[in-house]
Order: C-alpha cells, then sequence, then structure tokens
C-alpha cells in the first residue's frame, strides 16, 4: 500500500514516515508543499492521503477540494493531519470528503498506524483478477446442493358463520277428522194442556127385564116361566 504524506514540518515528517515504514510497512512518498503535493496525487494514485491543514502556498481544504474535484483523483481516501482543530476547518473539511480529521498533537506514531491501516481497509476497494477461480483443497469434496422443497403457500381459512337456530314449525301427524253432521231430533210439540181423551163408545144392550125373584117355595122352580121363554 502506498501512503502520500503532505506536511511541511520536516521533524515530524520524518517521524510518521519512519513508523509507517517500520511498524506498517507500506510505501511512504512525502511532499511539503500544497501544488507539489496536488501533482504527486496525480502522478502517484496512492492508497491514502494524509494532509496538513496550514503548508506554505495553499491550505488543505483548497488542496482537498481540488482532489475531489479531479475525475482522476476523486476516488483516492484522504485524511486530515494537523494541529489546528478550529470547527469551522474541521466541519469544512468533513463535508469536503475527509474521512478523518486526526490531530497530531493527540497520536502516537504507533497510533497512526493503527488509524491508516483502519482507514485503508474501509475504504479501498482491492482490484479484482479477471478469470480468478478459488482453489479447492484435494481432500475437499463439493457437498451436493440441497434441494429445499417449496414449502406450500399457508391458506387462512375461512371465518366460521355461526348458523341462525331457525325453529321449525310442528307439524301435527294426526289426521284431522270432519266435523260429525248432526241431525237435529226433531221436537215435538208439547201441549201445556193435557190432550183431552174421547170417551170410548159402549155399544148399548138391550136392557135385560129384571127376573123376579120367586117367592120361597118348596116347589121346583121353572126357569123358562121366569124367562118367559115359548
Amino acid at each position: 500500500m502506498k501512503i502520500l504524506l503532505i506536511d511541511d514540518e520536516q521533524a515530524l515528517l520524518k517521524v510518521f514516515t519512519e513508523t509507517l515504514q517500520a511498524l506498517g510497512h507500506f510505501e511512504v512518498e512525502t511532499a511539503e508543499t500544497g501544488n507539489d503535493g496536488m501533482e504527486k496525487v496525480r502522478s502517484l494514485q496512492p492508497d491514502l492521503v494524509l494532509l496538513d491543514q496550514v503548508l506554505p502556498d495553499i491550505n488543505g481544504n483548497q488542496i482537498l477540494q481540488m482532489i475531489k474535484q479531479d475525475p482522476s483523483t476523486k476516488n483516492i481516501p484522504v485524511a486530515m493531519l494537523s494541529n489546528f482543530n478550529q470547527d469551522n476547518l474541521v466541519q469544512e473539511a468533513i463535508n469536503l470528503g475527509a474521512l478523518d480529521y486526526i490531530l497530531k498533537y493527540q497520536v502516537e506514531p504507533e497510533d497512526l498506524v493503527a488509524k491508516v491501516n483502519k482507514l485503508i481497509k474501509e475504504n479501498v476497494k482491492q482490484p479484482a483478477i479477471e478469470n480468478a477461480v478459488p482453489l479447492m483443497p484435494k481432500e475437499e469434496k463439493l457437498a451436493a446442493p440441497v434441494v429445499t422443497a417449496p414449502q406450500p403457500t399457508p391458506v387462512t381459512p375461512a371465518p366460521i358463520i355461526p348458523t341462525p337456530n331457525i325453529v321449525q314449525p310442528t307439524v301435527s301427524t294426526t289426521p284431522i277428522t270432519a266435523p260429525t253432521q248432526v241431525t237435529p231430533t226433531p221436537v215435538k210439540e208439547v201441549s201445556s194442556l193435557p190432550p183431552v181423551q174421547q170417551p170410548t163408545p159402549v155399544a148399548s144392550t138391550p136392557a135385560q127385564p129384571a127376573i123376579p125373584t120367586p117367592p120361597p117355595s118348596d116347589e121346583p122352580i121353572d126357569l123358562n116361566k121366569l124367562l118367559n121363554i115359548n
């Protein structure tokens, strides 16, 4: 990995360069002015730029803006490395695209190596290798693809609608008998008066002559004489 340090403090520039080379195993290039640093950004295409805020010819935020506006350098990661921590300078640098704002007096050389490693890991894309085929150990066998059967789509049951209780009319099974024809009994007229009984005619019998009772006599009685029978 290639690091470009743009800073005009030679003593600090030397310490940071040696630490990055020894501990981080980085290839380090340096520039002491803003214009020189911009030229090296275009020519070297470094993996990360550490940019000071105050330089002899131009300030760091102006160089940062130039890097981000140039199509050939806009994707190069840039972090500010300065002793000036005014809020307006820090906020402007972040708005222009700086990944971090590192204060020199707060960071040890060893800590700077850790920060650089993190920035590169998070922001530098590794170049793709065309037609690269991953190698597999000989003893490793390809696992058979697992075929997952499609899961049936759950069916939401229809809501159960309660059946209303319908009261069925009660039908009588007893046959209906036609009304019996009642013949009125003739009423006999009853007279309030008892019927008058007609006298039964009696046949007239001629009166028989009275038979005279004979005087007592010792002589036999002649009935014929008594009866005047001729």
